[in-house]
């Protein structure tokens, strides 16, 4: 007999197909059994803080996906990490990528009128927020990421305070901070 969760067995009780563990083999099993193991899995293994993230981890809101991720490969030399979520017109829902120890999250935007959040390029280039970053050699950082697109805020000097950096605008409107200290 079937049921809108699955079939039954002789017993009665709904089958599902579950996914055990990262085994790619269905198994038959009652839904109570799922659960449990669901619950049993999460206890023991997820934590509070994804072990790859730090307390605050940015996420940056642009006005392509592909591109932004495609710039700061070739600027920062980020990698991507995990794959990308994708929604239905082919805009990135959710992306991360990691530049030196630091993971940065990547989403389009959609501009969504319950969601106040957007790109500041299509909420008007100013900005609330600016990536500070660290690098062993600064000047051979911002050489690469002018050279992949990114416009000068604030050319790369050398500081009163012990640190040579500038800022840098992103071709999807997000300033970065380049720092090395001297």
């Amino acid at each position: 007999m079937a049921d809108s969760r699955g079939e039954r067995n002789e017993f009665g009780e709904v089958l599902a197909l579950a996914l055990i563990e990262h085994s790619s083999d269905l198994i038959p099993c009652s839904f109570q059994t799922v659960v449990t193991f669901q619950r049993r899995t999460r206890m023991a293994k997820i934590g509070a803080v994804p072990e790859h993230l730090h307390t605050v981890t940015p996420r940056l809101i642009v006005g392509n996906g592909a591109d932004a991720i495609d710039f700061y490969v070739a600027a920062f030399k980020a990698q991507e990490i995990g794959e990308r979520v994708i929604g239905p017109q082919g805009e990135v829902i959710h992306a991360e990528v990691s530049i030196g120890d630091s993971v940065v999250m990547i989403t389009e935007d959609v501009e969504l009128a319950e969601d106040p959040a957007g790109s500041t390029l299509s909420r008007g280039d100013s900005v609330t927020a600016i990536m500070a970053t660290y690098w062993e050699n600064v000047d051979e950082v911002w050489d690469r990421a002018v050279s992949a697109g990114a416009q000068i805020i604030f050319p790369l000097a050398d500081h009163f305070y012990g640190e040579r950096g500038g800022r840098l605008r992103d071709p999807f409107g997000q300033q970065w901070m380049l720092s090395q200290r001297i």
